[in-house]
């Protein structure tokens, strides 16, 4: 099964096993020689504003493999199903309800998408983490924190519960994706809410150094996602040791010093 990957510098897509490429390449790729594309690529204004075609890369490329007649996997979010202050277990089922623009173009590729072709895979992914740094996300917040300051300080309650899945399980379910040639609406999670505040604690202590700081007691962005269908699909088990995994992140950091 050979992959092709759009999104040549994406966090993600260099945690997959297949050819990169950058999205301006794609239109020079011969796809004969690849069974399914995964995009992982994101233009900035996906994020910054109210849905404009052109900026959809996730549609863009849909509509190749579709006329090359490709499995095609689409990386969504678990923002399609909005925010709440309340801890919350989403499943496939429920209501979507977005309420940033990323949330809202990220469902609105979904459905252009699934009305484009049968032959998709859109994965709704949870905060998919790793050894990563200067990125918009909130486990490259807490690792740049520490690596520049030797602190992690939130503004946010440490007992604040999110849903969170280590790099290496996307790629093993995205291995499996590709063998089954599945198709449809995945979430892609733990099913547990992992403390932030633990996030922090764990990260410091592989670190071996490093104060954490909470300035507010509010708990905010609650979620966590329902993997059941993933997991019967796929017969795979999703069980993190999160205690090991966030400390052996926090001791590779020692290493870039």
């Amino acid at each position: 099964m050979k992959l092709l990957i759009v999104g040549k510098n994406s966090f993600i897509s260099n945690s997959l096993c297949g050819d990169r490429i950058s999205f301006s390449d794609i239109d020079n790729i011969n796809l004969k020689n690849y069974d399914a594309i995964i995009n992982c690529s994101l233009h900035p204004k996906f994020k910054e504003q109210s849905y404009i075609e052109k900026y959809d890369i996730d549609y863009l490329v849909a509509q190749i493999a579709q006329k090359n007649k490709k499995h095609y996997l689409m990386i969504s979010s678990r923002k399609v199903y909005g925010s709440t202050n309340e801890l919350k277990i989403f499943d496939e089922t429920s209501k979507t309800n977005p309420n940033c623009f990323y949330g809202e173009n990220k469902l609105l590729a979904e459905k252009k998408i699934t009305s484009l072709s049968d032959s998709t895979c859109i994965l709704r992914c949870s905060n998919v983490y790793g050894m990563e740094t200067n990125r918009k996300s909130f486990f490259s917040f807490c690792i740049d924190q520490l690596l520049n300051k030797t602190q992690i300080i939130y503004e946010i309650g440490e007992k604040t519960k999110r849903d969170f899945l280590p790099v290496e399980c996307l790629n093993q379910i995205i291995q499996k994706i590709l063998l089954k040639k599945s198709k449809g609406v995945f979430n892609v999670g733990s099913n547990y809410g992992l403390e932030i505040g633990e996030v922090a604690r764990l990260l410091i202590k592989g670190y071996g150094q490093g104060n954490f700081i909470t300035l507010s007691s509010e708990v905010k962005d609650q979620f966590i996602l329902n993997n059941q269908k993933v997991k019967k699909e796929l017969n795979i088990e999703i069980d993190v040791d999160f205690n090991q995994h966030i400390k052996n992140i926090g001791k590779k950091l020692c290493k870039t010093l």
